[in-house]
């Protein structure tokens, strides 16, 4: 992990508008796995200045919903929740644009949740997690990620705890089948991340000890 963050940091200061903005915005996940938000929120924040000013001559379409996402989670884990809050503005609507973006959506409702909570809304944050609990259980995507050898991760990147919590959300609304596909992928990340702490509190979800022995490999 070092060494990757090295060589995106150096190619983060490229130059070329186009090279940085990509590079930054690598930086900000690599930096967000790395538990450093704080630089994950500088790294994101350049790549999107970066980003607007070059949109148009470079005729970008929309905006990266997840890497919008990430932006306003690292936001977040430092406290800055006005920042993430127009972060997660433009990653809803970009989000919205995709049919199959319901996870990330629930992601985003639930983040925009805590940042209601911790501003002593709980009405709001109630009802957000309301919301995101019907985005969460629309598993379509996750199921077709596992095509093959099952054991693929998503194309976007969410932290663990993140999978865990929406699959929680969905859990509140009986889908027992959903939410258990939620918790897997969470236990699947975690066990490549080598996260054993919420490995643990994956296996310890509701259907994750059945769904455990259904996919372990015949003696």
């Amino acid at each position: 992990m070092t060494g990757a963050l090295d060589d995106v940091r150096r190619c983060s200061r490229a130059e070329d508008d186009q090279e940085r903005f990509l590079c930054a915005s690598s930086l900000g996940e690599l930096e967000i796995i790395s538990g450093d938000f704080r630089a994950a929120a500088l790294a994101f924040g350049d790549a999107f200045a970066v980003r607007d000013r070059i949109a148009a001559s470079k005729h970008y379409g929309t905006p990266d919903a997840t890497s919008l996402y990430e932006w306003a989670y690292a936001d977040v884990q430092i406290g800055h929740l006005q920042e993430a809050s127009g972060a997660l503005v433009r990653g809803k609507s970009s989000a919205t644009e995709d049919g199959d973006n319901h996870i990330l959506r629930a992601a985003m409702l639930l983040l925009e949740a805590e940042i209601a909570q911790r501003s002593g809304d709980a009405k709001k944050a109630s009802e957000l997690q309301n919301d995101a609990s019907i985005d969460a259980c629309s598993v379509n995507e996750l199921k077709y990620f596992d095509k093959g050898d099952g054991k693929r991760l998503p194309a976007r990147y969410l932290p663990t705890l993140v999978w865990l919590d929406v699959g929680d959300a969905c859990s509140s609304t009986g889908s027992s089948e959903a939410a258990t596909m939620l918790y897997m992928r969470a236990l699947d990340q975690a066990t490549l991340r080598r996260e054993p702490q919420l490995a643990t509190q994956a296996r310890a979800k509701p259907g994750v000890a059945a769904a455990m022995v259904l996919v372990s490999p015949t003696p």
